[in-house]
């Protein structure tokens, strides 16, 4: 387990590693994503730019499907009694933006199968804030500098970790590559109903449309050549 106190005022964060779970703690507003005017949107990029300082301190990306529970704290007053506070569902998109791409801890939002949000009543009547509890899947961590996207068809890309030595890469890739074709067999055989990635046991992969340009990525031959 490991705790940190952000820079700036911006709260804190936690890791534990053993239940596969972070938690969030951040003292920011948030905004919604409904708000169209230039100083809304001047928020929206403060907002996400703070949430991606936060993760600037952790070194590994999350690869494989989450679950993502938001909670925002914020006097109750406001909340209820007042036409001042956004719809909890507007703020949610502004928020998953921030922990999504090059610079974050997912790849795309897409990863996300289960979100929720509620509200809370915080004392402080002039500064609401919020958390975010996120959890994921054992061995769904990939180190930054060791994510490599691979691409298995013109499309789709897979998460894959770059090895050191060439042979654990070659033994990586073999065990990608015949994981999809065992997938793409059912498929065939027995269509999606019977034969989804989850039933096949194998790593989620992604639309390239749905990747940040400054991900690497490429083919086979390219991840065999990569180096650490």
């Amino acid at each position: 387990m490991s705790i940190i106190d952000l820079d700036n005022n911006l709260g804190f964060m936690e890791h534990v590693e053993s239940e596969c779970e972070f938690y969030f703690n951040l003292n920011i507003s948030p905004v919604s994503h409904q708000s169209k005017s230039a100083a809304a949107k001047e928020r929206k990029r403060e907002l996400q730019a703070s949430i991606r300082d936060v993760l600037k301190s952790i070194n590994f990306y999350i690869v494989g499907d989450i679950t993502f529970h938001l909670q925002w704290n914020l006097h109750e007053h406001k909340r209820i009694e007042t036409d001042g506070a956004a719809d909890i569902d507007n703020i949610l998109k502004p928020i998953i933006d921030g922990f999504t791409g090059f610079d974050a801890l997912l790849i795309d939002d897409n990863q996300i199968d289960d979100v929720q949000a509620q509200w809370a009543h915080y004392y402080d009547y002039h500064n609401d804030k919020f958390t975010v509890t996120i959890t994921y899947e054992p061995g769904q961590l990939i180190p930054k500098d060791s994510l490599f996207l691979l691409q298995l068809e013109q499309n789709i890309y897979m998460p894959i970790k770059i090895h050191s030595d060439k042979e654990s890469r070659e033994a990586e890739l073999e065990k990608v590559l015949s994981a999809y074709e065992i997938r793409k067999e059912a498929i065939e055989s027995d269509g999606y109903d019977r034969a989804t990635r989850r039933k096949n046991r194998m790593q989620r992969f992604f639309h390239v449309s749905r990747i940040d340009d400054d991900f690497q990525k490429g083919d086979q031959n390219e991840y065999l050549e990569q180096a650490l």
